[in-house]
């Protein structure tokens, strides 16, 4: 059974369109708006890139790269 994690700050601040976290809240129109999913065994995000993400085109930016690993940890 897959499960989506809720996020406690996004909870706690859903209503509030100024909770404007860059890798999770909904309410960041430039955000990655993150969301975690588990099972019994994993944890995971699944994010697809936007073109404004890219440092090179075709390649996200590192500091996205390391946003997404630090989300994760």
């Amino acid at each position: 059974m897959i499960l989506k994690v809720k996020n406690a700050f996004t909870e706690a601040f859903s209503e509030k369109s100024d909770y404007k976290c860059f890798a999770c809240s909904p309410h960041n129109e430039q955000g990655l708006k993150m969301e975690f999913f588990a099972n019994e065994d994993s944890v995971w995000s699944e994010w697809e890139p936007r073109p404004e993400f890219d440092g090179w085109k075709g390649v996200v930016h590192g500091g996205i790269q390391a946003t997404l690993m630090d989300e994760a940890a």
